[in-house]
């Protein structure tokens, strides 16, 4: 049984830069018919092209790279304001890595 959260992410999609449209097509197999094709060299870095939900026309969607210390740091800063975060699985793994 899958939950509901997992459910509804089944029918997200994105794709970031990639070489050649062949690839893009796996994901979006109308891509072809698109306005926008992440098959493209002169898209920015950080840039996808994301169809999640709802949306039934894919978009350009900007996004962030966070380096794993960069989402630790952020996790403890909550953790500190009394926000109640869950740990993450091998936290003290990456500790000792450290």
């Amino acid at each position: 049984m899958l939950t509901t959260a997992i459910r509804t992410n089944l029918s997200a999609r994105i794709c970031h830069r990639v070489d050649t449209i062949e690839d893009f097509l796996h994901l979006f197999p109308d891509g072809r018919e698109l306005d926008i094709t992440a098959a493209d060299r002169t898209m920015p870095q950080g840039v996808s092209i994301a169809s999640i939900g709802d949306m039934r026309t894919p978009v350009r969607l900007r996004s962030v790279y966070l380096p794993t210390e960069a989402c630790w740091q952020i996790n403890d800063l909550m953790c500190t304001e009394g926000l109640k975060v869950r740990d993450l699985p091998d936290r003290v793994d990456l500790d000792k890595a450290a």
